[in-house]
């Protein structure tokens, strides 16, 4: 009976064990362990507990770990003692001991592999491709994680997929770093990740992709796009309240700004994030950006700071490094100390075995007395517990409404500012080039001079027409589909005049293209482009032909011409292009404000060599009707 209540009480303890500071002595904890039950819930009980313990409780985690290796070896539970090898591994990993890490990872996967676990297996791979990326042997990592991929298909954690994909691509970047077409295909593989991240819904997921995308890009010297990648994640990072993470973040911005040279920008934003490494205690990346942050300022040629910040670093990473010196050595004496301590356990239990014969010859009454304390202290505990359960439950759903009151805030907040950003970015598209306005009058000057009076009166009428029209709907977030078509007729009659041979202008358009809403003038630019740059003076039969129509919820448009077409060496120029660049950010808007994310390709750019001839341009926008 005694040991029965001496039983109900430990379980009543533990949880609070659990909490910081738990289990503060192995005695302690070997009292909890030994007490407990070893069916599969109580199994999977602790080693949940035990991957959430900190790490600077690494005894406490081995002895549990062991506990449990040993309990479900004896109760055969195959799928507890593979989860337990693998966390067991992750904790010699952080302590850098690869040897044992490895041999407890490939003891957990040949129990995953023979009993048939592939969620199982798929978390071992990875975190065997996580020890061969710390200890630089990316080769292996390749191999671990295109096996994951392999096991990924019969697994229904999806959301690690993702994952997998990204360290996939980390693992080959570390392979082949300064490798084009490897960058590519780390590129490619990322995307591949944070499209199933993104399916899944994984926010944790979908931030840990973007950074590493983000650093993906700078290696392809595409820090627009880089740049971009992080605006999305940091709006996530904000949004969900995971700030932690913006201690790596401000470092890639501050190294995409270093890649456009733009090394005033790229230290504003590594003084924001040495910031946060300090208030979230992160040494490592604090050093990281004051290394960061000597290069810059001596890309500036302010060798002043550039050598103060170094000094920073230096001070930094030395204290990193003596601190480990020490945890080092304190681990041999703590060691040393453990064994010490064990040996004289041993002796105190021989005394205790003698005490407690002796105790249990004194009679009932002691018995029944340690009973009733005990039933007393359990009773006390269980009201205690219950109070606090109530006041924890009433304060979490007193926050839980206030947070729901700030969700509501800042969603109201966010749709406010995109319906702005998108009449603005409208607007400013919708200008009329002064180079246009300026051509045109000089062309109509040539009319006049040459007296052609009908011409000079016509292109004055169309001119007039499309300045009217432009100012009109520069206000406007849409107009109908008939109107866009109508002034873009009017402008290929305008512009036709510069031409000794006509340009033809095809134009194809879904039936219900009354009730179709669009952007306006999101058309009109690459129609001129195309009169500007295809070449149409040296072609027997030019044509421009605009393709508009229905694909699901979206709609399609394509301009093509049977222009020159854009030089595949050149394409470069195409990728940096600043008038490009501000449509794509004007589409992406349009789908934020409709409550939509972007679809793959929504904007393709199509010539030589798939083209024989001419360029194509291909892009979606919401469908939108008039109602």
């Amino acid at each position: 009976m005694k040991t029965a209540y001496t039983y109900i009480l430990l379980l009543l303890l533990f949880p609070l064990f659990t909490k910081a500071q738990e289990l503060t002595s192995p005695d302690s904890l070997s009292r909890v362990l030994n007490a407990s039950k070893t069916d599969s819930l109580t199994l999977l009980d602790f080693l949940h507990k035990l991957d959430k313990m900190s790490t600077d409780r690494d005894e406490d985690r081995i002895r549990i770990a062991n506990w449990i290796i040993k309990e479900s070896s004896r109760s055969k539970n195959q799928h507890v003692l593979a989860k337990t090898y693998n966390s067991l591994g992750i904790i010699y990993l952080e302590n850098k001991d690869e040897a044992q890490a490895a041999d407890y990872f490939n003891k957990a996967l040949v129990i995953a592999e023979n009993n048939g676990y592939p969620d199982i297996s798929l978390r071992i791979l990875n975190s065997t491709g996580a020890m061969y990326i710390q200890f630089k042997q990316p080769e292996k990592a390749i191999a671990c994680y295109e096996k994951a991929l392999e096991v990924g298909k019969k697994s229904r954690d999806s959301l690690r997929i993702g994952l997998i994909y990204c360290n996939l691509a980390t693992a080959y970047m570390e392979n082949g770093h300064a490798d084009k077409a490897i960058q590519q295909k780390s590129r490619n593989l990322i995307l591949k990740g944070l499209e199933i991240a993104r399916r899944g819904k994984d926010t944790a997921g979908m931030i840990t992709i973007n950074n590493n995308l983000s650093y993906v890009y700078i290696d392809l010297k595409q820090p627009d796009s880089a740049l971009l990648v992080l605006k999305n994640n940091e709006a996530l990072i904000i949004r969900f309240r995971i700030k932690d993470r913006l201690v790596t973040h401000y470092l890639r911005i501050g190294q995409a700004y270093e890649a456009k040279k733009q090394y005033r920008e790229a230290i504003k934003n590594y003084v924001v994030g040495l910031e946060y490494a300090k208030q979230f205690g992160q040494p490592r990346w604090e050093y990281n950006y004051y290394l960061a942050m000597s290069d810059s300022y001596e890309e500036l040629g302010d060798f002043k700071n550039a050598n103060k910040y170094n000094k920073l670093y230096i001070q930094v990473h030395d204290s990193i490094v003596k601190v480990e010196n020490f945890e080092a050595a304190e681990e041999i004496q703590n060691k040393y100390q453990q064994a010490k301590k064990e040996k004289e356990i041993l002796r105190l239990n021989l005394d205790n075995e003698i005490k407690q014969l002796q105790l249990e010859k004194e009679g009932e009454t002691k018995n029944r007395l340690v009973i009733i304390i005990i039933a007393i202290a359990v009773g006390l505990l269980l009201l205690g517990t219950l109070i606090i359960f109530l006041v924890r439950t009433n304060n979490e759903r007193k926050k839980a409404y206030l947070k729901l009151q700030e969700k509501n805030i800042e969603i109201e907040a966010q749709s406010e500012r995109l319906s702005e950003q998108s009449k603005l970015i409208s607007r400013f598209q919708s200008q009329m080039n002064p180079h246009f306005v300026f051509n045109a009058l000089n062309s109509i000057q040539g009319f006049v001079i040459n007296d052609q009076k009908e011409k000079t009166i016509l292109q004055l009428q169309r001119m007039s027409f499309l300045m009217r029209e432009t100012i009109s709907n520069s206000e406007k977030e849409s107009i109908g589909l008939r109107n866009e078509i109508k002034y873009l007729e009017a402008y290929m009659d305008f512009e036709q005049e510069k031409f000794a041979k006509p340009v033809r202008f095809v134009i194809s358009i879904p039936g219900d293209a009354e009730g179709i809403l669009v952007p306006p003038m999101l058309i009109q630019p690459f129609i001129e482009n195309a009169i500007k740059h295809a070449g149409f003076h040296l072609i027997a039969d030019p044509f421009v032909k605009l393709s508009i129509s229905v694909t699901g919820d979206l709609l399609e448009i394509r301009v093509t011409d049977n222009g020159k077409g854009i030089d595949p060496e050149k394409e470069n120029v195409i990728q940096n292009s600043h008038a490009i660049a501000m449509i794509r950010s004007r589409l992406q808007v349009l789908f934020q404000a409709a409550g939509r994310t972007a679809v793959k390709d929504y904007f393709e750019i199509i010539s030589k060599p798939v083209l024989a001839t001419g360029t194509e341009i291909k892009f979606y926008v919401p469908l939108l009707y008039r109602y």
